[in-house]
């Protein structure tokens, strides 16, 4: 789909379909004027209760003009006192579906007015929207949908702007990059393990690098036990696939300016190892590389904006697989940072490839460090789908992620890193262990991280009940979600 912008009034271009945003219960001017060329129909549909604008609703109804839009479509915003900028993204997508389900090629939007909201808010989150909206996942499908291609025109209209098309073309490419960047890591995340392996994952990374003006190293094997990552490959040693080390260095903010580091969590495909998981749903184990897809879709984000910051991103990636290489419950291995780790459970793989690169990432001298991993089943059982959970050693990064969480509609649940949990991973034979009891094992997942950061500030998100839909909703399809890009880059945008 392709966006641009028009100076010509709404209700006299020449589309396929005009999309209003609408309160609940409040029909806005355009529709006025709409109702009276409509001759009261757009009213009466309204008193029949045909429509209401509540959130989520949409309705669609034909106008018969022999010039101007040949549909209307309305799209609720709910009432007007529960107002978010998340639902102006999900009633775009809302929108931008209703006119792939009546096969329209072109559609126009005004850009939304209402105090409060910057007209650079209004259309990049109108842009997001319909394009999260329109997401699905068909590249291994082979008859094509043809569906898909509608609609293949998206204009916006600034006839009433004090911006000019120059701003309004900025704004709306920021939205459709970044969208396009979530919809890059739903790509990724939704690709089978046999499709997305560790090395596959790493050329996707090398891609996106040299589009980007992005310094990409890759580390192999060889170069992963040079570095004594141990605890790394304890997980990756049970595949014959192998593994790899993703390191991405952006540097668009001021020379004598630390970077940021990102560390993404890329298990292409988790068995459980030795520990392995029950078969049900197993296949859904390819998404345990969400973290890292993240990371992979910030950096291209960020690249192809030419954001005004310096950025490492780092993503170990590997399979966790059983065989007689595979890592057994009571190994010992030393990681990266000289401790020593006993493996009670090779299912808790996440948090030994996150070890290692918390561990590589601090060599940068980070401002400080943001861990994405689909780390523990505890997360989703304690906040189900809704809510990432964050932990971390700084009050002020925890804060600022919150506020990125609430703009970016990826909202976030703190939960506590006190000592009294250490003790859960204290080890009779190491420095700690991998798991503890059945108590509090999200957080557990937390304070065993907590001991690679040193004194960098660093915040660890567990995205594993947010990274995955069993359900569609309006801006995220079943299946993977692309959470943690908008929500980082909200934050680095700030």
């Amino acid at each position: 789909m392709k966006f641009d912008v028009t100076e010509v009034l709404p209700l006299e271009n020449d589309v396929d379909g005009l999309i209003v945003y609408m309160f609940e219960g409040e029909l806005p001017e355009i529709l006025d004027k709409a109702d009276k060329l409509l001759k009261g129909e757009i009213k009466r549909c309204f008193k029949r209760g045909e429509f209401n604008g509540k959130d989520g609703e949409a309705y669609t109804l034909p106008t018969y003009w022999k010039s101007g839009p040949k549909k209307l479509i309305i799209t609720g915003l709910g009432k007007r006192d529960k107002f978010s900028l998340d639902r102006l993204r999900s009633a775009s997508a809302i929108g931008a579906k209703e006119a792939r389900r009546f096969k329209l090629s072109s559609i126009l939007s005004t850009v939304f007015d209402e105090e409060g909201v910057s007209e650079e808010d209004a259309v990049c989150f109108m842009v997001e929207g319909s394009m999260l909206g329109l997401y699905c996942f068909t590249e291994l499908k082979t008859k094509e949908d043809n569906n898909r291609e509608y609609p293949k025109r998206w204009l916006v209209s600034v006839a009433n702007l004090k911006t000019g098309k120059k701003d309004v073309r900025k704004y709306i490419e920021q939205g459709r990059i970044l969208a396009e960047s979530v919809n890059f890591a739903r790509d990724l995340v939704n690709r089978p393990g046999n499709v997305l392996t560790p090395s596959i994952f790493a050329k996707e990374a090398e891609k996106i690098a040299k589009k980007s003006g992005i310094k990409c190293n890759i580390l192999k094997l060889k170069e992963i036990e040079k570095e004594g990552m141990r605890a790394f490959l304890s997980v990756a040693k049970g595949s014959d696939e192998p593994c790899r080390f993703i390191v991405l260095d952006y540097r668009g903010g001021r020379k004598d300016e630390r970077p940021v580091v990102l560390v993404g969590k890329a298990v292409t495909f988790d068995s459980g190892g030795i520990s392995i998981k029950p078969s049900a749903k197993m296949e859904e184990m390819k998404y345990d590389m969400s973290g890292g897809a993240a990371v992979l879709g910030v950096m291209r984000a960020i690249g192809e904006l030419r954001s005004k910051v310096n950025v490492i991103g780092i993503i170990p990636a590997a399979e966790n697989l059983p065989s007689g290489k595979a890592s057994k419950p009571g190994d010992v291995v030393k990681s990266l940072s000289g401790q020593t780790i006993e493996i009670i459970s090779t299912d808790a793989e996440g948090r030994m490839l996150l070890c290692d690169a918390l561990s590589y990432g601090l060599r940068y001298k980070p401002r400080f460090m943001i861990d994405l991993a689909t780390l523990t089943g505890a997360c989703t059982v304690a906040l189900g789908n809704h809510a990432v959970g964050i932990m971390g050693n700084d009050p002020g990064i925890i804060e600022r992620l919150k506020k990125a969480g609430d703009r970016s509609g990826e909202r976030l649940w703190e939960l506590p890193l006190w000592d009294d949990y250490d003790d859960l991973i204290k080890s009779d034979v190491a420095d700690m262990k991998n798991v503890g009891n059945r108590s509090a094992g999200t957080i557990v997942g937390g304070m065993f991280l907590k001991r690679f950061v040193k004194d960098t500030p660093w915040a660890h998100l567990d995205i594993a009940g947010t990274a995955w839909a069993e359900k569609p909703s309006a801006c995220m399809p079943k299946g993977a979600t692309g959470v943690g890009v908008r929500l980082i880059f909200e934050l680095l945008k700030k």
